[in-house]
């Protein structure tokens, strides 16, 4: 993997400029170990990079924080080191605030970078070594995969791939719930229905049809686990029957191996469909029967306990609720499959973290789990974060398995699809329209599952997610098909590889408000890359590539590219000729790569045309 050169430099002058600051407060100021951080404005007329160590430091001082920075900056302008690291000003702002601005020279060395790495570009090494597996979507069988899956596909792809470009060795892992109370719901509604496996198996229905039935079976045993006490009975019995693989009931296991190979072939098919893949599925059947005796074999020593027939977590000990392991009828619950879970993933692969993503829901039964693995197995617990996200639901509409009001990630694709397909203007065949409209409605889905703090609940809204203006995924797949559509123009090629040199160079130039702009604004990408992973936050790098975007079709419509393009050239635009169409080309070739390779981390294509 590339090492990116541009975020190397970025990297040393963001350094660089710390330490010199901290120098200065030492030497200027009389102050010892003051933290210095740089930070990007969030308006680019605040320059690149800013500092609010003046402001820290007044009240320590008891002086004006405005003084303070002028002390700072005039000691800067003396610096030859600085200029040449590529800063061009240094300034100060509001109340104390000190802005430092690269010069467009050494911008256009870096985003060069991107023409050269191409598909690379943004790739670091900061991770090279580090072992992480990622667990995520986990869809149990005998329910329907939906939307709420789909934002746990979405976000876990997303990570694992910014893990990837930071160097880490990643193991995508999924974790499927084959056996408990809601197979036992489904297998006790299928047999309701009057389904067996001949009834199942010779039913010539399509796949999504058998799907459905199995959801139907899971809402009638819902409700029976609820409203009935004899079939709740019968449900309980069912699961004991299940977890231990009774032999005596034929039947049934073959009903649930059956209703077990229908929802695999069904969930392998949407990870096809949305460009996921893993390297191992762990299976509850497989981890139930060691988990309980991993829990029975930590009774002895105090971490579990008996409570009326059951074996429990004392979870209350450190200001946690307590939670069963082992159920009174003899099977393990989740948390001792969970249990289980983590030695069998490291014994796969001795990762150096293991991230569970689940909904947030969720995360105070992962403080007991956790809890109680620290006193089983501390290494591998310290190892283990359990990172959740919101919920998501319709606009209006809160959905539920149980009451059979799921909004299923097929139907969700299926209606972005048709949507997009009304959308589509440019002129492909029947073959293209299908493969883009799939490309573009996964993408519009994926993003709208991204582009919002995971921590916050979504509403989800068809129309919005398909949209060709705003913060939307087709937006973003716009703007690239518009930048390569250029570059076809000029004889580039969709690959970016034009005959000659194609790099930035802006040597004599005088670059309008629109270039400068995203030459500022490119530069920024691996660092997002980085920061977007660190954080487990796809949505900073859809808040990057939002801004790029918007930068670019406000470049493509104000600064003529080609010579072709009939826009009025703006009154301050000096850039005229050989040398400005050259550097237009290149630096609308830099962020269509930029764009492409920002998207592939969020796990979406990007379509040529459009």
């Amino acid at each position: 993997m590339l090492v990116a050169i541009e975020y190397i430099l970025i990297f040393m002058i963001k350094k660089e400029l710390e330490k010199e600051i901290k120098k200065l407060v030492e030497v200027t100021l009389g102050l010892q170990d003051v933290e210095v951080v740089l930070d990007h404005p969030a308006n680019e007329i605040y320059g690149d990079f800013t500092t609010s160590v003046a402001l820290r430091v007044s009240r320590e001082l008891h002086q004006p924080s405005k003084d303070i920075a002028s002390r700072l900056v005039e000691p800067f302008y003396k610096s030859k080191d600085l200029i040449g690291l590529g800063v061009e000003k240094i300034e100060t702002a509001g109340p104390g605030f000190i802005n430092f601005y690269l010069n467009q020279e050494f911008l256009a060395k870096e985003v060069d970078q991107a023409l050269s790495q191409k598909d690379d570009y943004g790739t670091q090494e900061p991770l090279k070594g580090t072992k992480i597996m990622v667990e995520f979507a986990d869809p149990n069988p005998f329910k329907e995969f939906h939307i709420g899956h789909l934002r746990n596909i979405s976000y876990g792809e997303s990570l694992v791939r910014l893990y990837k470009a930071l160097g880490a060795d990643v193991w995508p892992v999924n974790y499927q719930g084959d056996v408990g109370l809601q197979v036992a719901k489904s297998l006790w509604g299928l047999k309701k229905l009057g389904y067996d496996k001949g009834r199942l198996e010779n039913s010539g229905l399509n796949l999504v049809e058998k799907i459905k039935i199995l959801g139907l079976a899971y809402v009638e045993g819902s409700k029976a686990l609820g409203e009935s006490v004899d079939g709740k009975k019968e449900i309980v019995a069912i699961n004991v029957a299940v977890y231990n693989q009774d032999a005596s009931q034929k039947e049934l296991l073959e009903l649930w191996r059956v209703g077990r190979s229908w929802s695999l072939e069904y969930f392998d098919n949407i990870y096809k469909r949305v460009g996921t893949s893993y390297r191992r599925y762990y299976f509850e059947s497989e981890v139930a029967g060691p988990g309980r005796q991993l829990v029975l074999d930590h009774i002895g020593d105090g971490v579990f306990e008996r409570s009326q027939e059951a074996v429990v977590f004392n979870g209350d000990r450190f200001g946690l609720h307590t939670r069963v392991f082992i159920a009174k009828e003899g099977y393990a619950t989740y948390e001792a499959k969970d249990l289980y879970l983590a030695p069998l993933k490291y014994h796969d692969f001795p990762y150096d973290l293991s991230l569970i993503l689940t909904g947030n829901e969720q995360g105070e039964y992962f403080k007991v789990v956790l809890m109680a693995l620290s006193k089983v197995s501390p290494d591998l617990a310290a190892k283990t974060k359990n990172v959740t996200f919101g919920m998501v639901n319709l606009k209006g509409e809160k959905m539920t398995s149980r009451k059979g009001n799921v909004i299923t990630a097929v139907s969700v694709i299926e209606d972005a699809k048709e949507a997009i397909k009304k959308l589509i203007t440019s002129e492909l065949n029947a073959d293209e329209l299908e493969e883009v409209s799939e490309m573009v409605a996964v993408g519009a889905v994926k993003y709208s599952m991204l582009r919002s703090d995971a921590k916050n609940d979504i509403a989800f809204d068809v129309a919005e997610s398909i949209a060709l203006e705003g913060n939307s995924g087709p937006y973003l797949q716009y703007t690239y098909a518009r930048a390569t559509s250029v570059l076809r123009k000029a004889g580039v090629g969709a690959r970016r590889q034009a005959p000659g040199d194609l790099k930035l160079n802006v040597g004599g130039l005088t670059l309008s408000n629109e270039e400068r702009s995203l030459l500022r604004t490119l530069y920024k990408f691996p660092e997002v890359v980085e920061s977007a992973a660190l954080q487990y936050s796809p949505h900073l790098l859809c808040n990057f590539l939002f801004d790029l975007a918007q930068k670019f079709n406000q470049f493509y419509n104000n600064v003529t590219i080609l010579g072709s393009q009939k826009v009025e050239e703006p009154k301050d635009q000096k850039l005229e000729g050989e040398p400005a169409t050259h550097f237009r080309l290149a630096l609308t070739a830099a962020a269509a790569q930029v764009i492409k390779n920002g998207l592939y981390l969020l796990g979406i294509e990007a379509p040529e045309r459009m």
